[in-house]
């Protein structure tokens, strides 16, 4: 629940899903600084460079668990 209401607030509106600028806004209010680069990093690699956040995946991320992707299928031979 705690993390609904945070996840809701980064907008201040009901949404299923956020901007990652807006998310990382949220986590450099809360004191938190990145270095050059960094928060690119984090996107490229645990959100596969997308650039909103669904209400799964940040608590997915907050509660330290791994954000949960599926492949496309390969195409057969």
């Amino acid at each position: 629940m705690f993390l609904d209401r945070l996840f809701y607030r980064i907008k201040h509106q009901k949404c299923e899903t956020i901007n990652t600028d807006d998310f990382k806004e949220l986590i450099e209010r809360s004191g938190f600084k990145f270095e050059a680069g960094e928060f690119e990093n984090l996107v490229k690699w645990y959100f596969k460079n997308k650039e909103e956040i669904s209400l799964e995946e940040f608590k997915l991320f907050a509660t330290g668990n791994t954000v949960k992707t599926v492949d496309p299928p390969k195409p057969k031979k």
